[in-house]
């Protein structure tokens, strides 16, 4: 008579729930890096981020609904509010326009940094200008999108680097490129401020002018 240790089938032994855990949370938390990123993929399209908060939200409501129907199991009232407040607050979250976009569609040269943009009249300055040279013209916009002004080439008269003597409250002297135009544009100021100041505005004085002179038509000429 065989053993009964022999005829007993043998069970496959369980891990431990600790060793269990360890491994569903290992493996929701790849799931989660892998995903997060298609999911922010995802939010910079308006359309489609649109329809997946519609549907999140009417899958939350429709939870919320079942659970105060048949006041059975918090779980479904918990994912139903967690999937509603999500379609209702997480907005999509478009893409921002580099520099670099912006300088590729003005048909730019180059982007200089310009400070901060000086105007007068009293209005209030345009921080971190970005000063985009055309062949023709000079766009002046903060930072990448709002377009402040435009100066055409063959409006421009002088191109200058001056130094601001700071009387208190600073510890570097300001450095400005102005650009002088005719009557109708008038002197525009921009201001650096900082240790590289002067690098800053003798970089951008240097790069406009060199635009600008080949954009005159005398030397034009002379150079054909």
């Amino acid at each position: 008579m065989p053993e009964h240790s022999q005829s007993e089938t043998q069970l496959p032994r369980r891990d431990p729930f600790g060793v269990r855990l360890k491994r569903t949370a290992l493996a929701i938390v790849f799931g989660l890096v892998l995903f997060i990123p298609r999911l922010r993929r995802l939010r910079r399209r308006t359309g489609a981020w649109s329809v997946v908060r519609t549907f999140a939200a009417l899958s939350g409501a429709a939870l919320v609904w079942r659970f105060a129907s048949n006041p059975a199991g918090i779980a479904l009232l918990i994912i139903g509010v967690a999937l509603f407040a999500f379609g209702a607050l997480v907005r999509a979250r478009p893409e921002a326009k580099s520099i670099d976009d912006t300088r590729r569609e003005l048909g730019a040269l180059v982007a200089l940094n310009g400070g901060s943009f000086l105007r007068g009249n009293g209005a209030k300055p345009v921080r971190n200008a970005t000063i985009f040279v055309c062949p023709d013209r000079l766009t002046v916009s903060q930072g990448a999108q709002e377009q402040v002004t435009e100066i055409s080439l063959g409006r421009v008269r002088q191109v200058e680097v001056q130094q601001v003597r700071q009387t208190h409250g600073k510890d570097h002297d300001s450095w400005e490129l102005r650009i002088a135009g005719d009557d109708s544009l008038g002197m525009l100021r921009f201001r650096y401020e900082g240790t590289f100041s002067e690098h800053l505005a003798r970089i951008a004085a240097d790069t406009i002018m060199s635009v600008w002179k080949r954009s005159l038509p005398v030397l034009q000429r002379l150079n054909g």
